[in-house]
This record gives structure tokens, sequence and C-alpha cells, in this order.
């Protein structure tokens, strides 16, 4: 399995419930191995198998969550 990695900037996370809503989201889709969202850099690193899931439904499942995910 290749795994790769998407860095997104979230800049409506606010407060410390954020984080774990975009990370619970994100851990239900196929291929993640890693999540990572941080509140203070409004960065959220995801590690994933590309064959598994795109940038598109990552984007999609912060989307879900209720988020803004931008390109870093």
């Amino acid at each position: 399995m290749s795994t790769q990695t998407a860095i997104f900037t979230v800049p409506d996370m606010h407060c410390e419930s954020c984080p774990k809503i975009i990370k619970m989201e994100l851990e239900e889709l196929p291929g993640i191995t890693s999540v990572s969202a941080d509140l203070t850099t409004k960065k959220v690193t995801v590690a994933y198998d590309p064959s598994k899931s795109s940038i598109d439904d990552l984007q999609s499942a912060v989307k879900k969550a209720g988020y803004t995910p931008q390109n870093t």
C-alpha cells in the first residue's frame, strides 16, 4: 500500500471541538492511516491510500463536518 499525505488549511476551525469533529469525519473514509487536525495552525494533515480515497473525498468529508477546506 502506498500512502500519500494531504494537507489542508481549515480557517473556520475556532474551538477545541473543531479538530475532533474533522478528525472523526475523515477517519470514516476508507484507506485513512492517520489524521492530525491542529487548531493553532488551522491545518489538517491526512495520510491516506489514494487507491481507496481521493483528495476530493477528503475535502468532501471536511465539508460534511461543516468546515471549509483550502489547499495549502
